[in-house]
């Protein structure tokens, strides 16, 4: 189904994406990136940019040059620009990448809180053990084609080895 530009308009605003590998102006400040996607957006969050930033971990960073930032600051601060106006869903792309374990539960613990206010979550990753801890649901992307979804209850439940057995039993038949 191709969308119009008028629907494609409505919906975009309801979304929050972050990328595997995000890409800021080495000289922007934690703070600008984020004012500038409000800008963008031509919204008005309901938190301010410094309580946005504390959310993700990186009180006292809004001054802060991006160039300055490790590889998992500059995740925090992308998951912060996806959050910043409160989208009904967030699609995160490989969101652990270059966070530390405690960095890891910290992201975990707010998807976690996120979820239960009602944001959709949509997270696509391959630390499959992380995703036995946080989803719901697994769906298995094969070849770009939805192959499998699955309640990962049940999944758990019938594979010993967890995800990983899931995944290499159907994607693989079994071959390990």
């Amino acid at each position: 189904m191709e969308l119009s530009e008028a629907t494609r308009d409505e919906i975009l605003p309801l979304m929050g994406i972050m990328i595997e590998s995000p890409e800021f102006r080495a000289k922007s400040t934690a703070s600008e990136v984020l004012e500038l996607h409000i800008a963008m957006l031509d919204c008005t969050p309901e938190q301010s940019v410094t309580e946005i930033l504390q959310k993700v971990g990186l009180e006292g960073s809004e001054k802060a040059q991006v160039s300055s930032f490790s590889l998992g600051m500059k995740q925090r601060l992308a998951l912060a620009r996806a959050m910043i106006h409160s989208p009904k869903l967030l699609i995160l792309d490989e969101p652990n990448n270059g966070l530390d374990p405690t960095g890891v539960v910290d992201l975990r613990n707010l998807l976690e809180r996120i979820a239960a206010s009602g944001t959709a979550i949509i997270v696509a990753s391959h630390v499959l053990t992380e995703l036995e801890r946080s989803a719901h649901t697994v769906a298995v992307l094969n070849h770009g084609s939805l192959s499998l979804k699955r309640d990962i209850g049940s999944v758990l439940e019938e594979y010993e080895g967890g995800l990983e057995a899931f995944y290499h039993h159907n994607i693989h038949g079994g071959v390990q």
